[in-house]
């Protein structure tokens, strides 16, 4: 993993500057893109979650990735 990142660090894509470089794929998002999803889940199933359905908005604060520097 972190030879990958620093691979990406040292030649980091771009669309018309750097085309040949790196494209960190290793890090995701996914809440980003599912957060109602997961939401709407927690709320249906507060047993099997660590949030209560009053603390389901806080969700996305505690699920995104956090950066390694």
């Amino acid at each position: 993993y972190f030879d990958a990142w620093k691979a990406y660090e040292s030649n980091p894509f771009h669309p018309t500057q750097n085309p040949q470089g790196v494209i960190q794929l290793g890090l995701a998002e996914n809440p980003q893109l599912t957060l109602d999803l997961i939401q709407d889940w927690i709320m249906k199933n507060p047993q099997a979650s660590v949030c209560t359905p009053e603390g389901v908005k806080w969700f996305k604060y505690i699920a995104n990735f956090q950066d390694y520097h």
